[in-house]
């Protein structure tokens, strides 16, 4: 994708009915070249409706972000929670802010290599043509249609910190989802954020070349069109399920995950997960119930009774206590 189709997608993002002769005059293209990058909105999950007059409009227009609107939220929500030294970092980071981006995580691990004082640093995009999920699966979202951002973070011991790291980044994301008013929220080990017990979001955590770094990406669905949630092959839900007002700006939930994140990183190394454990078990989407636990080498039937202090899951299997950690392990209730 090119900053053309970024410049009409600007155009026509307030939902605004243009004709094609306005569109070409400030976009300064020919028809023909409009065509391409209707062409190629298209494959970004956006469709431009044309009326009977030919003209041209986007339903319901699309919500992009808006760097001051994040960086003033960033700015209020250091007093609120009470982490200034970190918040106000902010200000001076590299919060980079792309419309494209092949993958959020992979911008940043190519970043830090080399970059001894890379810490903080931010990549938020409008959309992710190759955005990665956990077991090599691709992250799926429309254009402007999710929250998915990464945040590159230098802890004194990265083999350490990363214990039990993406259980403790599910309770800052779902926690700063509930104080924007959402409900329904839980958590399945080891990466997923549930809405109504359908996914709401995941947390892919990658170690950079070095592994002197960590690369943790948060992706979060704002709206899931019933086409795409097809095509994923599993339950997924949007925060519409869990707000009964509209949906906060994609600014402001991005500026609060981001926030509650940079709270939790601050403390992380010191604390580890054993202090997110509690929170974590009271948003566990299975405790009490049986699933199964699928790996390349084996299936495990059993009932979760919850995490050890470092985030591995705790099954009952067969009357007897065992242990898993992350990796390539999936998780799935046994219906």
């Amino acid at each position: 994708m090119n900053e053309s189709v970024f410049q009409l997608i600007s155009c026509i993002a307030d939902g605004g009915t243009y004709s094609e002769d306005a569109l070409c005059k400030q976009l300064q293209v020919e028809p023909e070249a409009l065509s391409v990058l209707r062409e190629q909105l298209a494959c970004v999950g956006l469709d431009l409706f044309t009326g009977d007059a030919g003209e041209l409009s986007l339903p319901g227009g699309v919500d992009l972000y808006n760097y001051g609107d994040i960086q003033t939220e960033l700015k209020r929500l250091a007093a609120e929670l009470a982490v200034p030294r970190v918040l106000n970092s902010f200000d001076v980071v590299d919060l980079k802010l792309l419309p494209f981006v092949s993958s959020t995580n992979q911008y940043l691990l190519d970043e830090v290599v080399g970059a001894k004082n890379c810490h903080a640093k931010v990549c938020l995009a409008e959309y992710q043509n190759s955005g990665r999920g956990r077991l090599g699966r691709q992250w799926q979202s429309p254009f402007a249609g999710g929250v998915c951002f990464s945040i590159a973070w230098r802890f004194q011991s990265v083999a350490k910190a990363a214990e039990g790291l993406s259980l403790a980044v599910g309770v800052a994301v779902a926690e700063a989802l509930e104080s924007l008013g959402v409900s329904g929220l839980c958590l399945k080990w080891p990466n997923d954020l549930l809405i109504n017990k359908k996914k709401l979001g995941g947390i892919l955590i990658e170690l950079s070349k070095d592994a002197e770094q960590v690369v943790i990406g948060v992706g979060i669905n704002l709206h899931m069109p019933d086409s795409l949630a097809q095509e994923i092959g599993q339950p997924c839900g949007d925060l519409s399920l869990g707000l009964e007002s509209p949906i906060p700006s994609r600014s402001k939930i991005a500026a609060r995950v981001i926030a509650h994140l940079a709270s939790l990183l601050h403390v992380y190394e010191s604390q580890g997960f054993e202090a997110s454990k509690v929170r974590w078990e009271q948003l566990n989407a299975y405790r009490g119930q049986p699933v199964v636990l699928l790996s390349p080498q084996r299936e495990v039937r059993g009932t979760v009774l919850g995490v050890s202090s470092s985030g591995a899951l705790r099954l009952d299997v067969g009357g007897v206590e065992q242990t898993f950690v992350g990796g390539e392990i999936s998780l799935r209730p046994d219906l």
